[in-house]
């Protein structure tokens, strides 16, 4: 599992990489501080960040359990405005599904 941080002139973007399953795997990218927000809505944001972080995690429990799956990548975006999740799942027959919904 990676996490990273990056700093850019007005914003700090975090990144959580999760490849150590070989048959899950998720990524959670989000905007954790911007200079243009009151403490408050700083605060909202890292709180923002950790909740598709945890819903990835369980998400990543609940498929790898499941023998009918062959993978499954999940994806997690988190923005000011936007917060959506995107799952692409393939299973033993090689039909991929994909969802995308607002978290």
């Amino acid at each position: 599992m990676a996490s990273g941080v990056i700093f850019l002139s007005e914003d700090a973007d975090v990144f959580h990489l999760d490849f150590r399953n070989p048959k899950v795997k998720t990524v959670v990218s989000g905007s954790f501080y911007s200079t243009y927000d009151l403490f408050e809505e700083n605060d909202r944001r890292k709180k923002g960040i950790l909740r598709p972080i945890e819903q990835a995690q369980r998400q990543k429990k609940r498929i790898s359990s499941k023998q009918s799956i062959k993978w499954a990548k999940l994806v997690f975006v988190v923005t000011y405005n936007i917060s959506k999740a995107v799952t692409s799942i393939m299973d033993l027959k090689e039909e991929i599904e994909i969802k995308e919904w607002e978290i």
